[in-house]
This record gives C-alpha cells, structure tokens and sequence, in this order.
C-alpha cells in the first residue's frame, strides 16, 4: 500500500512519477500552461492526501480498535512482491515500456 501511494503522489523513483513527469513534458511542449497549472495544483493538493494516508498506516492501532484479521499467505505476499516490484521498476527503467508503446502507435 506504502509503495502505491508514493507512486500516487508521484515520488520519484515510481511510476507515478515516471507518468507525471510525460503529462508535464507534454504540457510545456505544447504549451498548454493552464493544463500545467492544474497538474502542479492537483499534485499538491493529491500528495497532501495521500501522504495523510500513509502517516494514519503508520501510526500504532489504539486499544479499543481491534486489529483486522488479514491473510497473510504465500500468494498473497507474491502478489505484494510482484506489483512492488513492477512499480519502482517501471519508476526506474521506463525505456522499454515507451518504445513498446511508440512501437503500437
């Protein structure tokens, strides 16, 4: 959840970042300053929620709520692993899913 909030907000190193960073190249290319202002307002404003989100994930659970019985498996934490994994790779090595997607177009 940590990790696909961060690319939410658009930390870099992620994939959010990595698709911010088009918009906004596209943006000032085409110099479509009102579609630029919008992007860095809702950029503030969306790491602001966002980040909230995580500090709440963060904090520890007070006594009076109880703890949700989550399940904790071998798939489960496969899956965890492999979108973790394609998500800070996609934020560091883009190359290849941009030529494949140039290739199609």
């Amino acid at each position: 959840m940590l990790a696909a909030l961060l690319s939410l907000a658009g930390i870099p190193l992620t994939a959010g970042f990595i698709g911010k960073f088009y918009i906004f190249s596209a943006a000032v290319s085409g110099h479509n300053w009102i579609l630029l202002g919008a992007l860095v307002i809702g950029s503030a404003i969306g790491i602001y929620y966002y980040l909230r989100v995580v500090y709440h994930m963060s904090r520890r659970p007070e006594e009076h709520h109880a703890a949700p019985g989550a399940r904790d498996g071998m798939l489960t934490r496969a899956v965890a692993t492999a979108l973790i994994a394609g998500i800070l790779l996609l934020g560091v090595l883009p190359q290849p899913l941009m030529a494949f997607l140039r290739s199609i177009l």
